[in-house]
């Protein structure tokens, strides 16, 4: 797990590198960023992956590895933080994601 914290004093920023497939991962580092800072106000779903290989080689493997991480992290990082924005009627989630089918 690698946690960078930022802060100008005003507002803390932490950044988390995880295993966006992997819904228990995801929930344990936002649980972890509440009991930091509280909140989370704001949350960057940074999570993407792309095939290196084309679909006619056969690598089914590398495309269900990008949709679980394009598709299902997108949806387990949305999971982690709504519903305490939802309560609180305040908060941001911003989704960025990519993926190449060649």
């Amino acid at each position: 797990m690698k946690l960078q914290e930022l802060t100008n004093g005003k507002v803390k920023v932490i950044a988390v590198q995880a295993d966006m497939s992997v819904k228990n991962e995801v929930d344990q580092h936002v649980e972890k960023a509440q009991a930091k800072v509280g909140n989370v106000d704001i949350f960057v779903n940074n999570a993407g992956q792309m095939l290196t290989s084309t679909i006619l080689s056969g690598q089914v493997e590398e495309c269900e590895q990008m949709i679980d991480v394009n598709i299902k992290g997108v949806i387990y990082g949305i999971h982690a933080v709504l519903p305490s924005m939802l309560s609180r009627s305040t908060g941001h989630i911003i989704n960025i994601a990519f993926g190449c089918w060649t």
